[in-house]
């Protein structure tokens, strides 16, 4: 996934793992290393093979101990979730997100292939059961045909391979077959399912559904965790039933929020070319106020079709195109 233009941070659910023991103890308390690259083939740990896909295992990160493991994790909670990725890759391990993201590659080919709704519903029916035990269907919005990673928002969901391992002190951890789904894809999920009354679809209250053109799909939530204002986004294409994921979008979130410290603690404009998952900030009372939001979709363009920036520095944009979302958001408890 790719990056925000402005730093956020994001909320961070604890996920149950679950440690599994291995019939090679090859990482010890003695080790130099705080963290190494490993290889688990049938749940045994090798020293030394090959990539992951290659005979020889599936590269795994290893850690000495929990300290080292809560070390790595607190230096990639300060990352973006592209150089999260970035990071795993450089030293060589495929994790749970960059296989959601060729699983998402996968989905997209499926439906190009298909040749009618039954052959799509096969296809996508071998598809789920291929990721099965390692990404998950949304539960909530049945029509949303798009693999999760479980508890995605967590950072050590990050630190997994793409079979949802890593090894801490000699054991293998597994996140558990049963994980839920991440709470920026629970948010968007419920708009959707909360925009089908007739009040919601009105009234756009802290959130909204719409379809800015034939096919395309576009959610927003706004929510509150105690004192912290979180905003999600994403945009979906329709595929033979139900929706996916739609890539290389761009979102633009322009809020003008009463009782909120930002973050970063200047006006924001929120520009990200990947779905918006984001901590926009810190609640002293009631949150209430309006959002402008736009998606490249809704961008002003040139007479080629180009994208202009705005005297602002910003994507040009007309307020007269956005979608705009009511927000009260009081102290929960």
């Amino acid at each position: 996934m790719k990056n925000f233009i402005y730093p956020f941070a994001c909320t961070l659910m604890v996920a149950g793992l679950s440690a599994c023991s291995n019939t090679q103890d090859v990482i010890t308390e003695s080790s130099e290393d705080a963290v190494k690259i490993v290889y688990i083939e049938d749940g045994v740990i090798n020293t030394s093979g090959a990539r992951s896909g290659d005979n020889g295992g599936t590269a795994t990160l290893a850690f000495r101990d929990e300290n080292s493991l809560k070390a790595f994790a607190d230096d990639l909670a300060g990352m973006t979730a592209e150089e999260r990725n970035e990071k795993l890759q450089s030293m060589g391990i495929t994790n749970l997100h960059l296989a959601a993201e060729q699983a998402d590659k996968e989905l997209e080919v499926i439906g190009e292939e298909a040749n009618s709704e039954e052959e799509f519903r096969q296809m996508y029916n071998k598809y789920v059961e291929k990721y099965n035990g390692i990404l998950i269907t949304n539960y909530i919005d049945k029509s949303d045909l798009t693999l999760y990673v479980p508890d995605g928002d967590e950072v050590k969901s990050y630190i997994a391979n793409e079979k949802g391992q890593y090894v801490v002190a000699g054991n293998i951890i597994e996140k558990q077959a049963d994980a839920a789904l991440p709470e920026s894809i629970k948010a968007t999920s419920e708009a959707v399912i909360n925009a089908q009354t007739a009040a919601a679809a009105e009234t756009n209250l802290n959130s909204y559904v719409y379809s800015p053109k034939k096919h395309k799909r576009v959610s927003f939530t706004a929510s509150r965790a105690y004192n912290t204002i979180h905003f999600y986004m994403k945009a979906e294409k329709k595929m033979w039933y139900g929706w996916k994921s739609d890539g290389n979008r761009k979102y633009i979130i322009e809020p003008y929020l009463n009782n909120i410290k930002y973050n970063p603690p200047v006006y924001p404009v929120y520009v990200s070319t990947s779905a918006v998952n984001a901590n926009m900030g810190t609640a002293t009372g009631t949150v209430t106020g309006t959002i402008y939001t736009w998606t490249d979709m809704t961008l002003d363009l040139d007479s080629n079709g180009n994208e202009v920036t705005g005297p602002d520095g910003f994507p040009k944009r007309s307020r007269d195109k956005s979608k705009t979302v009511t927000v009260n958001l009081p102290l929960t408890i």
